[in-house]
């Protein structure tokens, strides 16, 4: 574990991690098929449709793996670009820059988001503007190269709103409260949770669903 941080947080090279190195070469399929997905004007969405039969509780434990694997796709992703930097391939590396920011737009962008997801999102994009584009002094990036890091800032993230985001989370946990204390108001069983659809018409009777 402290090897892969030391190869997502700085330049680094084959005579520095031959083995990393190596790895990189043999898994090229799978970080195609990363580079393709996210390529993608949507990313996958890990949540199940919901329909009758489904309780409020199944949708929401997820199972944070399903989650946090998107997490382990940047860090990958942040390790092949630190690897391109150590080896002077700027602009491979702001290729996968982009990737990684893609990822976390991607996520943040997905309307059906709780917190765990919303936080995921962040922390992708956390992954990414830390990501030290200049840290090889060998090789530091040009002023097109540069540039053209402005604008892959600017395409994916230049018009989000981060308050917006905040706002939309913590209102939607909000309304998770209500009816999870709706629910064990009515149903003293765990095991009796509402279904989630309709569940909003069948709260604790005499509790008015809409100002729920």
């Amino acid at each position: 574990q402290q090897c892969f941080d030391l190869l997502q947080e700085r330049p680094w090279t084959a005579e520095d991690f031959p083995v990393a190195a190596r790895w990189l070469k043999e898994n090229a399929d799978r970080y195609a098929v990363y580079e393709s997905a996210l390529n993608r004007p949507k990313y996958g969405s890990w949540h199940f449709p919901v329909g009758d039969g489904e309780t409020l509780d199944d949708w929401l434990n997820m199972t944070l793996s399903d989650v946090q694997h998107n997490r382990e796709i940047a860090r990958l992703l942040a390790v092949r670009a630190n690897y391109r930097l150590g080896c002077g391939d700027v602009d491979g590396a702001l290729d996968d820059w982009r990737l990684i920011l893609r990822l976390s737009r991607h996520i943040l962008d997905n309307p059906n988001n709780c917190l765990v997801e919303s936080l995921v999102g962040v922390a992708i994009y956390g992954v990414a503007t830390s990501l030290g584009l200049g840290a090889n002094p060998d090789a530091p990036p040009t002023s097109e190269q540069w540039a053209r890091a402005a604008e892959i800032h600017r395409e994916t993230f230049g018009e989000y709103d981060f308050n917006a985001l905040r706002r939309r989370v913590f209102e939607g946990e909000t309304f998770l409260n209500v009816v999870w204390f709706a629910q064990f108001l009515s149903h003293p069983e765990p095991s009796e949770y509402l279904p989630l659809s309709g569940f909003t018409q069948r709260l604790v009777p005499g509790l008015d669903a809409d100002a729920a």
